[in-house]
């Protein structure tokens, strides 16, 4: 959903400008991608390529900082679980992060990794861009249309005997972060009411209302883990929103007798079969996932997957775990992918047919594992392909037998496919 909104405005742009751009390199050369016959400098294409890493880095950025409460960088009160730290939201008193607090946290985040998206810029660098890149500064600002983006970014651009610089940028992420933070707002704003109790009933009502599940881990004996599970998905994981409540129980019975063990963080960089066993020492355990990646095995807890549709980047994965008495337990597993070489994956175009002037309509389908934008590409005077969506329609006048190359190009490279297409 939003890692395909998000982008729209930066392929409508983008999709144009790499027509003109790569058109004659693309149909005589294809091994490898570069533009040589650029001949200005084309600073509204690094504007457009630009946007689109920040856009990209902040749908990841608000996922990210959900499962710490917030925070990017947690302040202090926090409790550590598995590979995060999770803000302390409830001891005693509220400690619930200004929505401010939010939106600069998930700055933070984009200073720290949008270069993982501009790599240094050198896919522009290819195209022969000389480019000098200051310091990132700016604000978010969350409201009911979603997240906007004002980033201050100079960079300064030299392209042959020409120079042009670039200061700001701005995007918004279609994504209604408003409407969460108003529940864990209302949450706690329950809590306050009963400082020493879950207020359990109350967030059941709000999962019904709201229409979104939740978990609670017990962390310690009184230390709770709160899990807000949203039906939006990014990367093929759910929104999880956490948060920490202490409360003092000191005169309760306490049994943590299931026990998850900790799921160490993997890196998957080459096409493989990915083999986990997670294990619990509870009695007749099940287990369960949050995610679209994989699924867990219900009984033995085996995870396997072939890393090849797996796309890039991080994903945040919390199992869960029942045993034969009701016990529950959690555990995050962390996955860094970074597959090389993500061209497009056309699928198969194959043989058509059609009648003369008589309509013709066909979507070339591809896939993007670099998550990055697709453009579609076609060498024939028949029909311009549509660069965004890669639907072809025309009506042809003329009777014959057409072999026509299909391109799709992406971050990382292009692919094509040939189009052998009948008129009779």
């Amino acid at each position: 959903m939003m890692d395909k909104k998000g982008q729209i405005t930066f392929f409508i742009i983008v999709g144009v400008i790499f027509i003109l751009l790569v058109l004659f390199f693309i149909l005589f050369n294809n091994t490898s991608f570069e533009v040589d016959n650029v001949n200005s400098l084309d600073t509204g294409q690094i504007q457009s390529y630009v946007t689109s890493c920040i856009e990209t880095t902040a749908e990841k950025g608000i996922y990210f900082i959900s499962l710490q409460g917030g925070y990017y960088e947690t302040s202090v009160p926090y409790q550590q679980y598995a590979f995060m730290d999770i803000p302390i939201y409830w001891d005693s008193q509220s400690n619930i992060p200004d929505k401010y607090v939010i939106e600069q946290e998930l700055i933070k985040y984009i200073k720290a990794e949008v270069n993982n998206c501009l790599n240094n810029f050198t896919f522009l660098k290819k195209q022969g861009y000389d480019i000098t890149n200051g310091s990132i500064v700016g604000n978010a600002v969350i409201n009911d249309n979603g997240i906007v983006l004002n980033i201050e970014y100079p960079l300064r651009i030299i392209f042959g005997e020409e120079q042009g610089t670039i200061d700001r940028f701005k995007a918004t992420i279609d994504f209604d972060f408003q409407r969460i933070y108003g529940i864990v707002n209302k949450i706690i704003t329950e809590q306050i009411k009963t400082p020493n109790d879950m207020p359990l009933g109350y967030i059941s009502y709000l999962a019904f209302e709201e229409n979104f599940l939740f978990e609670t881990v017990s962390i310690e004996k009184d230390v709770i883990l709160f899990e807000l599970i949203f039906n939006d998905t990014y990367n093929g994981q759910p929104f999880i929103y956490a948060f920490v409540s202490k409360y003092n129980w000191s005169n309760l019975d306490y049994d943590n007798s299931l026990y998850v063990e900790p799921i160490p963080s993997f890196i998957i960089n080459e096409s493989s079969t990915f083999e986990y066993t997670v294990r619990a020492n509870g009695s007749n355990v099940q287990y369960s996932d949050y995610t679209g990646l994989f699924d867990i095995h219900e009984s033995t807890g085996l995870i396997i997957f072939n890393t090849d549709n797996v796309p890039n980047g991080e994903h945040n994965i919390l199992i869960k775990v029942v045993d034969e008495n009701g016990n529950e337990g959690y555990a995050y597993m962390h996955l860094t992918v970074d597959m090389p070489n993500q061209k497009p994956i056309i699928n198969p175009i194959g043989d058509l047919t059609v009648n003369v002037a008589e309509e013709f309509v066909y979507t070339v389908q591809a896939s993007d594992p670099s998550n990055t934008f697709l453009t579609y590409l076609d060498d024939t005077g028949l029909f311009n392909i549509h660069p965004m969506t890669g639907k072809i329609k025309f009506t042809p006048t003329l009777t014959g037998n057409y072999s026509i190359k299909i391109t799709a190009l992406n971050g990382e490279g292009h692919s094509f496919e040939y189009m052998r297409l009948e008129v009779i």
